[in-house]
């Protein structure tokens, strides 16, 4: 239904909407209710989720269990709001699993229309970003680098498969990147550059037994190399900009999370095995010296709080998605491929930033590829055939 692929994209873009709108968690909380109810029927019965995805679901309740049992162990109401908000999380991720794949295709279509409509906005409108535009300072917000980054590999993956087919993507696409390399992380746009090329890469290897493919993907690379080059001089021309840039590979050792990360681990070696429970996270951090009481790392922080059997249970039902991808080949069809490296680079930014109770995008694409999975035919392997 479109109304289901419009709140989900509304979800998946919900920083950029708060910032262009400067609304609070309110919108959060409307949008993840609306989304949620539309499920209400089969949500708690799961009837959708397959047997190929038992694994996943029992790893997920187990974690959700684990979280139970630490929360009553030292119970508090602002532990209970946290896992109250966990809650939802694995709530609104076991909905997005019991999609239709037409839903989810639409949804990607709604998040490019949203993210380049309020890009574009920000870079004409904005005074930060007409302030960057003629000056040398830059605003640099990671949470914008969620939305953003994701319409970008959309965008770019379109076309990588599609090439002059999906001209209208192209100015999106531009539209997207200079507001990312505007308002995103240095981290997430490295990591957005690297993706890009590695796909590149490989799809150009896979499509030397065919013209129209060999040209469409090279049709992509020089609309990335065109854009590339123009936000590179931007970048250059802004001493900040390039200053973080250039510190993060020379003063890597500096670099505040990782000295962040290295107080927690330091911090867990008393509680490895059993962990300190569900929302105690400001357990193991030095509040005096990070000014923080999470880690900003997702897994750092589940094996804090759900201890070694949670954290190994989280890694077993991640590698469990990701063989079934390979086994599904999933880079032959471009909406798994998009599935999954967006899955990736939420995880990326959840290591870098945010914590388990805001990590809803993260268990959406989970939920997203928990989809495919289920949606699997063997014909679905063939989708790339035509370009080997």
């Amino acid at each position: 239904m479109n109304i289901v692929s419009i709140l989900l994209a509304s979800l998946i873009s919900i920083n950029i909407l708060k910032f262009v709108f400067n609304t609070s968690t309110l919108l959060n909380v409307i949008l993840i209710v609306a989304y949620n109810f539309t499920a209400i029927n089969k949500l708690f019965f799961l009837k959708k989720i397959k047997k190929n995805n038992f694994i996943i679901l029992l790893g997920v309740l187990s974690l959700y269990s684990i979280s139970i049992s630490t929360l009553f162990i030292d119970f508090s109401t602002y532990r209970l709001f946290l896992f109250l908000e966990f809650s939802t999380v694995l709530i609104t991720g076991f909905r997005t699993a019991i999609l239709d794949l037409k839903t989810i295709k639409k949804a990607f279509n709604y998040i490019v229309y949203i993210n380049t409509a309020f890009s574009l906005y920000l870079i004409l409108f904005n005074d930060i970003i007409f302030e960057y535009l003629k000056s040398s300072t830059v605003a640099n917000d990671l949470t914008l680098s969620l939305p953003l980054g994701i319409s970008c590999i959309i965008l770019f993956i379109y076309i990588l498969f599609d090439g002059y087919n999906q001209k209208k993507y192209i100015f999106f696409l531009i539209v997207n990147i200079l507001a990312s390399f505007s308002f995103a992380s240095r981290g997430s746009n490295l990591f957005i550059i690297f993706v890009f090329l590695i796909c590149v890469i490989y799809y150009l290897l896979k499509a030397k037994k065919n013209l129209r493919y060999f040209l469409n993907v090279v049709f992509g690379t020089i609309i990335l190399g065109i854009t590339s080059y123009f936000i590179f001089n931007k970048v250059t021309s802004n001493k900040y900009l390039t200053y973080e840039i250039i510190r993060l590979f020379t003063n890597i050792e500096n670099e505040p999370r990782i000295s962040l990360y290295l107080n927690y681990i330091s911090n867990l070696k008393d509680f490895w095995l059993t962990g300190v429970g569900f929302g105690n996270s400001y357990i193991l951090m030095d509040m005096d010296k990070t000014l923080t009481a999470y880690p900003h790392n997702l897994f750092l922080e589940i094996w804090g709080e759900f201890g070694i059997m949670g954290f190994i249970i989280f890694l077993i039902i991640n590698f469990k998605l990701v063989l079934n991808l390979i086994l599904y080949r999933f880079w032959a069809n471009k909406y798994y491929v998009i599935s999954f490296l967006c899955f990736l680079y939420s995880g990326f930014i959840y290591s870098i930033s945010f914590s388990i109770k805001g990590g809803y995008l993260y268990f959406i694409f989970f939920g997203i590829l928990v989809t495919y999975m289920d949606n699997f035919k063997k014909e679905d392997k063939g989708t790339l055939s035509k370009y080997e």
